[in-house]
């Protein structure tokens, strides 16, 4: 059964980094507190963030128009797929350009305190808090919470799944709170000790259109549709913050826990290691980074099937990373390798290129940039559910590995108004994985009006299918510029991916083509107004054995934030108004239509 392909509005060329931004922007802009009250420069929040899992980050000033002094301009990806989707409400800020920028500069801390409170339809809350408990010149400990949920319901409609007989409602349920304490203490000549804690429960439901099952709504499904990840971690990092005789280090180590509500339990130490040393006008250096990854099983959890897992030894990864850095009067260039050693499972041992730099034929104007490298990504259970929550958690990837990625690009300065990027690249990828529709095919006896019935349950989750030596080609480019004096910015980003693929028919679920062109305006001193759209294209399903046209994300949204007082923030934005009908990034899963979200921000 194909689902047809609308071309409505023509929608999307974004996943904001690896392509989906997917459901509605929802940015805010937020006015950074300073203590000068005349302040009127544009001040933004830069945050990426992900579907319900919404970040957020102190104000800072951003200077976006810098000259262009890049001393480590390397391509930045454009995956689209980790940037805010407003399918539900976020609180993130207006993505900045930042990788068409030289670098970013001026950032100064957050020394405020401050608490956001907001709330919306689909019974949607947002609450924040930050508190510096103690900052001095050499100490500094803080205090961050943010809790951000929807209990609302979703309409599952006919247009969107050819396979609905009628139109219904299910809820979408999404409860996110997160608690972080860290510490920093700086010693003489640039060395700082610091350590964090944080602890976070990120619960929801499999709400996803099932065409299987959809149909006998009356038989209540014989499981807990309820999930909830719970993650803590812990780190410890000393280093010096510049060179001290010729010598700089940076040492840290982190452990992690992600359990899941089903009993899945997984520990995570990661280990990293650096050290660099002048040598004339440049530096050598190596990095070393280990993970150790232990697992814990459930025996019985359904409707997962832990006895029939793949890739889910313990295992240990090192990857070392020698280099060297020359660096001229307009140029830099790295010269390494990287090596990547797997114990456990996964490939012995792989060997990448780690070469890349940039000149610059103008240094305030113009900018060129090349690299030949590749990367080694190790899929933990953790990093899968980040990236897919709704993957059938008895699904571990394989370990990714990218023996070439070459890319060429250059950033071009237009009279310090408008900053240009163009990017073109090719990589190969290794055994990449793509997600699809699965069933999961168990036999159950469940009741229906006194009856009982054997039937197979098929769940809306995620499988994982796997490529072979595959190609992607990707086009970035991107666009900003301030203008109005300073008061109103204009940025354009977008990326095209074009796979070879030797496999799949095609690259499931992956966008071809993915836009983000956003407004932002300081129309009086106290007022800042933006509106959005993001656009996402070109995804296919495949569901059931079947190929199915996901209809693009097509979204514009539109907001304000107030500034009231000194002490007192406003805020308002609306999400998906021309209430577009698509799935977020995976097929199944409608998004919001209309959303809007609001609130006010106190700052201490």
């Amino acid at each position: 059964m194909k689902k047809s392909l609308r071309m409505k509005q023509h929608i999307h060329t974004a996943q904001l980094a690896a392509c989906c931004l997917a459901a509605s922007c929802c940015a805010q802009l937020t006015f950074a507190q300073t203590n000068q009250a005349t302040d009127t420069s544009m001040v933004r929040k830069i945050e990426i963030v992900r579907d319900y899992n919404p970040t957020i980050k102190e104000a800072s000033k951003i200077n976006t128009m810098p000259e262009l002094k890049d001393e480590t301009t390397k391509k930045m990806d454009v995956n689209y797929s980790i940037w805010a989707t407003p399918v539900n409400p976020t609180s993130d800020s207006v993505p900045a350009l930042d990788y068409a920028l030289a670098e970013k500069t001026g950032t100064t801390p957050q020394r405020e305190g401050y608490l956001r409170l907001g709330g919306g339809n689909y019974t949607s809350f947002l609450g924040e808090a930050y508190v510096p408990v103690w900052t001095t010149k050499v100490n500094k400990f803080s205090v961050y919470g943010k809790h951000n949920s929807s209990f609302g319901k979703v309409r599952l409609t006919s247009k969107l799944y050819d396979g609905l007989a009628d139109d219904f409602r299910v809820k979408a349920t999404t409860n996110e709170n997160f608690l972080k304490a860290d510490y920093a203490h700086n010693f003489k000549r640039g060395r700082e000790l610091s350590a964090y804690a944080d602890f976070g429960y990120n619960g929801f439901n499999y709400y996803g259109y099932d065409m299987k099952e959809q149909s006998n709504r009356d038989v209540k499904y014989a499981y807990d549709r309820d999930q909830a990840f719970t993650n803590f971690d812990a780190g410890l990092r000393f280093r010096s913050k510049h060179f001290i005789d010729k010598w700089s280090y940076d040492g840290q180590t982190n452990y992690q826990l992600f359990h899941t509500q089903n009993g899945l339990n997984e520990h995570t130490i990661l280990t990293k290691l650096g050290g660099k040393y002048i040598v004339d006008n440049g530096h050598l250096g190596v990095d070393l980074e280990m993970s150790n990854i232990f697992l814990g099983l459930p025996t019985d959890s359904f409707p997962f099937d832990f006895n029939k897992s793949q890739n889910t030894n313990n295992e240990t990864v090192i990857i070392v990373k020698p280099a060297y850095v020359a660096k001229g009067k307009n140029s830099m260039l790295n010269i390494g390798v990287k090596g990547a050693f797997c114990f456990g499972q996964g490939r012995p041992a792989s060997v990448m290129p780690d070469i890349w730099g940039n000149i610059a034929i103008n240094p305030q104007y113009w900018y060129l940039y090349a690299g030949v490298t590749g990367d080694m990504q190790v899929n933990s259970y953790r990093n899968m559910a980040q990236e897919n929550r709704y993957i059938a958690l008895d699904n571990r990837a394989e370990d990714t590995y990218v023996p070439i990625d070459v890319y060429f690009g250059s950033k071009v300065n237009v009279m310090k108004k408008v900053l240009l990027d163009l990017n073109v690249g090719y990589k190969v990828i290794n055994n990449p994985y793509f997600f699809v529709n699965k069933q999961l095919g168990n036999e159950l006896t469940v009741t229906a009006e006194n009856d009982s019935i054997n039937r197979q349950f098929y769940g809306s989750f995620y499988d994982l299918v796997y490529g072979s030596k595959e190609g992607l080609f990707t086009i970035g480019w991107g666009i900003t510029s301030q203008f109005w004096h300073e008061k109103a910015e204009i940025l354009v980003k977008g990326k095209y991916n074009k796979w070879a693929l030797n496999k799949n028919e095609t690259a499931w679920m992956k966008p071809e083509v993915e836009l983000l062109a956003q407004l932002s305006v300081m129309p009086v001193k106290d007022l800042r107004m933006y509106v959005a759209y993001n656009l996402i294209g070109g995804r296919k399903a495949l569901v059931n054995d079947a190929k199915i046209s996901m209809n693009n994300v097509s979204d514009l949204s539109i907001g304000a934030d107030y500034k009231v007082l000194s002490w007192l923030n406003i805020f308002a934005r609306a999400n998906n108004i021309l209430s577009n009908e698509y799935d977020r990034y995976y097929y199944g899963y409608a998004s919001q239509h209309f959303n809007i979200l609001g609130g006010l921000s106190l700052i201490f």
